[in-house]
């Protein structure tokens, strides 16, 4: 019987670099003040492109921020106490930009999370954690399906255009149907392969290879988010 074999070389696990996401919600959520939510957006922007050697975090967290905040614009603005302009009111450009900029720290946070924890890396951590075999099985499962569902609308983008034909217009009939008959089929297949393991039955599951962790990481994971709820409660009881 083969031993599982953790993998050693070291790395961040994606449990740390999720809590440690999350726990910048804690801080940004809890303090509720611009500048912190100016600095969680940095620190994930620094972190982010120092992990991928790339402006992803940045551009990612942006494309989701700026329709967020326009959004924000078009519903605070207009309906301020002090009009500097018509259906432009000074407090109302104030709030929106600080629920914007407290949204933009959101998202970054958590994709620069999300650049120490890639999807097979995450679900393996999932498999050996002690969570029901389950719930991980239908967490990886949902993790999976979107990039699972880009790879199924390649095959038949590129499916229609080796038959010669061009997959514009009827988008619904030509592209999204036979992309969801595909996606489902590989559900169904899959199935098999979830009674074979017995996804269903109780105990815990092994991972040939476990993802990379260790004693110090564990402890981060404990000390960070409960740093973070201690500087949340010592500013709320400071600023009274």
């Amino acid at each position: 019987m083969t031993t599982p074999q953790a993998d050693t070389t070291p790395q961040v696990n994606p449990f740390t670099a999720l809590t440690c996401g999350f726990s910048a919600w804690l801080l940004v959520l809890g303090i509720n003040r611009p500048a912190v939510s100016i600095a969680v957006v940095a620190a994930s922007w620094l972190v982010g492109v120092w992990a991928t050697r790339r402006a992803a975090v940045v551009l990612n967290s942006l494309a989701l921020g700026l329709p967020a905040g326009a959004s924000m614009l078009i519903v605070h603005a207009p309906f301020g106490q002090h009009m500097i302009a018509p259906l432009i009111s000074s407090d109302g450009l104030v709030i929106a930009g600080e629920l914007a900029l407290r949204f933009l720290a959101l998202m970054a946070s958590i994709l620069a999370a999300m650049c120490f924890s890639p999807i097979p890396q995450l679900i393996k951590a999932i498999q050996g954690s002690r969570l029901n075999p389950t719930i991980g099985y239908i967490i990886g499962a949902s993790l999976q399906f979107l990039p699972q569902a880009r790879r199924a609308v390649r095959t038949v983008r590129e499916a229609r255009i080796l038959t010669g034909e061009r997959v514009k217009g009827r988008v619904l009939t030509r592209l999204a149907i036979p992309v969801m008959v595909h996606t489902l089929s590989l559900g169904a297949d899959r199935a098999t392969a979830v009674e074979v393991a017995g996804v269903g039955r109780p105990g815990r599951r092994t991972v040939l290879r476990p993802v990379y962790d260790s004693g110090l990481q564990k402890l981060v994971r404990i000390v960070v988010p409960v740093a973070c709820a201690v500087v949340v409660i010592a500013w709320k009881v400071v600023a009274r």
